[in-house]
């Protein structure tokens, strides 16, 4: 679903984000998962391939996406990055 125009934080390519879950919804569900990253469609296929589908510790989630963006730590509230629905309406 595509969310809006910006720039990705993975390969930096100015299209539109695609929004990623932190937790997957298939184990976390759409109402108790507001964390996500924005990403380009490329760049979210790419990230999908690292999630297995067996549900994971939670931290195992986070460590995947730093791993991913290949940053040392990864800011989860109110960055270009990670957004929370609680600081931002998601229509």
């Amino acid at each position: 679903m595509v969310r809006r125009m910006g720039e990705c934080p993975k390969c930096g390519e100015h299209t539109a984000l695609e929004r990623h879950h932190v937790y997957p919804v298939r184990h976390y569900g759409k109402r108790n998962n507001r964390l996500f990253l924005l990403l380009c469609r490329e760049c979210h296929r790419q990230l999908e391939w690292h999630i297995p589908f067996e549900k994971m510790p939670d931290t195992f989630y986070r460590d995947v996406i730093r791993c991913f963006l290949n940053r040392y730590y990864l800011p989860l509230k109110g960055t270009t990055y990670v957004e929370t629905t609680r600081h931002k309406r998601v229509r």
